[in-house]
């Protein structure tokens, strides 16, 4: 009984690594399919687009005032700091 469950696990085993292996497609043309699905679905709904890049808008003039008029001392490279942090995270 043993030798029989140990002879069929081995054989799941092996066929479960043989299939994965002839029936996976490659990782490129995954890639390429999931970028065509993702671009459809942002076509087919605009205000997404348009709701983004105004955000992304708005956060580029943000950081771009903190940048306005900065020097060089301590406290104006911890703005710098931040306003890419800003920038980094909302991104």
């Amino acid at each position: 009984m043993q030798v029989l469950l140990q002879e069929l696990v081995t054989e799941i085993i092996l066929y479960s690594l043989t299939d994965f292996v002839l029936d996976a497609t490659p990782f490129w043309f995954q890639l390429q399919e999931v970028v065509k699905r993702n671009s459809l679905a942002l076509w087919r709904s605009p205000s997404y687009i348009f709701t983004r890049l105004f955000v992304v808008g708005s956060i580029s003039f943000f950081v771009a005032l903190t940048f306005l008029q900065l020097g060089n001392s301590v406290r104006d490279l911890q703005y710098r700091i931040f306003a890419m942090q800003v920038y980094i995270i909302i991104w």
